[in-house]
């Protein structure tokens, strides 16, 4: 519907508008509006984990059917997980609350993940839209190592400080021996630490040898 404010009034426009939302065709069934109460009690669990100071930064994906709120988060939220219950617990309308983690991960396997921009946010997009965790291999078969990064079950949630009393806040400048490592594994670590700041990093492996085989590596 398109209204000209040209030849009508404002008034008489939303006049016109509040007589068709009052037709027949447009009242609420007891589905439809199931639906919106889920939605807006979906809403509203989300707004308080989003303004408690502890699950502000965590992703969620939330659900509500008739009052029960299922609240999927991602492995690396592990540490908040047992909050949820009490902060969406406390909403009105919400009589109980189950939490589960997000069990789709997404494998993303390249030879170099250096000039990766478009897949990569190809790959982040599919994953916040999934709430699932990306793990990356890096397959080098020119490369005798067979396992270069130990597997990770989680992102660490917190920073790790140098263990030197001059802390330079994380931000080192690169040496030519980090500058040839960085360059040595494809990209790999600068990609996943890419992923551990868009919060959806799995674990990454590095692997070569024309004779190896993913199977080889646990939990692949």
């Amino acid at each position: 519907m398109t209204l000209n404010f040209d030849s009508m009034t404002t008034v008489n426009a939303a006049t016109a508008l509040c007589s068709l939302a009052a037709l027949p065709e447009f009242q609420g069934v007891p589905a439809s509006t199931q639906v919106l109460e889920n939605l807006w009690l979906a809403s509203q669990a989300r707004l308080a984990l989003a303004r408690n100071k502890h699950t502000a930064n965590a992703s969620f994906r939330i659900e509500c059917v008739d009052g029960t709120a299922t609240v999927t988060y991602r492995p690396v939220n592990t540490q908040v997980a047992e909050m949820i219950p009490g902060i969406v617990g406390h909403v009105d309308g919400i009589k109980d609350v189950v939490t589960t983690m997000a069990a789709t991960h997404i494998l993303w396997i390249q030879e170099n993940f250096t000039d990766s921009e478009e897949t990569y946010n190809q790959v982040v997009d599919i994953a916040n839209r999934w709430n699932a965790a990306v793990e990356l291999i890096r397959y080098n078969p020119d490369s005798t190592e067979n396992q270069v990064n130990p597997p990770e079950d989680a992102v660490q949630s917190q920073p790790i400080v140098p263990s030197s009393t001059d802390y330079n806040g994380g931000i080192e400048d690169d040496t030519p021996d980090t500058a040839s490592a960085r360059q040595d594994d494809g990209g790999l670590n600068d990609t996943y630490s890419m992923l551990a700041k868009d919060g959806v990093a799995g674990r990454h492996f590095s692997c070569g040898g024309r004779n190896k085989t993913f199977a080889q590596y646990p939990g692949w």
